[in-house]
């Protein structure tokens, strides 16, 4: 490189795995020590594994419990860490390693057993991520003894917001907490998919004083609809 030039070098490297790397680009010895080496920190990202436990299996695609939430996830935008998604039926749940996923995806299931809850509890401790979507399928009762420590407010029943085809308005998304990543990430102006979309039954949550509880959705009669809550380091 001529003295007082400019120029960009391009460096090709496959790393093994994911995690921290340090690295440094060296140049031959000259009369300027002090620029002869550059370090930097590499982070190489893995992607985020998610495991869905289908609650409400169909041969219908589009009638499948996983159907929407899978195609969101396969349909994420590039920018961010690749998605890698793995698909069981409920009773596949307990032969799971949990410790092999970043997020598990419990969909309509009808509830988890003692040794079930047990592993999910301490799976989130550790720092794992659930998420826990209701159905038809959902045995609510049970739900709440075997889950009343995962999840962030009690179950209390469903309701019906209105019939198709009444006069009376299905509930929406009402407030949303547009500062919550994951949220932002699926919440534009662009999505309006989401905005229009009628709920014509939905499940009430019981009042909760939990500590770290956040409601990051709620439909427009102030019901919440998503909530998240921090147990351990999950």
């Amino acid at each position: 490189l001529p003295a007082g030039r400019c120029a960009e070098k391009a460096f090709q490297h496959t790393f093994a795995r994911s995690g921290l790397y340090d690295a440094a680009v060296v140049l031959q010895p000259d009369a300027l020590v002090a620029d002869d080496r550059r370090s930097t920190r590499i982070e190489v990202q893995s992607d985020i594994r998610v495991l869905m436990v289908n609650g409400a299996p169909s041969s219908t695609r589009y009638r499948d419990e996983l159907f929407y939430l899978e195609m969101a996830l396969i349909n994420a935008p590039q920018s961010g860490q690749p998605i890698s998604v793995s698909r069981v039926v409920e009773s596949d749940l307990s032969r799971m390693r949990l410790a092999n996923y970043d997020v598990i995806a419990l969909c309509n299931l009808r509830s988890v057993d003692a040794i079930q809850a047990g592993n999910l509890l301490s799976y989130v401790k550790a720092g794992g991520g659930l998420l826990v979507t209701l159905g038809d399928q959902t045995d609510q009762k049970k739900t709440n003894r075997s889950m009343r420590e995962l999840l962030p407010q009690p179950l209390r029943g469903v309701i019906s917001a209105s019939a198709p085809g009444t006069s009376t308005s299905a509930l929406h998304f009402g407030q949303v907490d547009g500062s919550n990543p994951l949220v932002a990430s699926i919440w534009s102006d662009k999505n309006h998919g989401l905005k229009a979309a009628n709920f014509w039954k939905v499940v009430r949550l019981q009042p909760s004083h939990r500590p770290g509880r956040q409601v990051l959705v709620s439909f427009d009669d102030g019901t919440p609809a998503l909530v998240e809550a921090r147990l351990g380091k999950g």
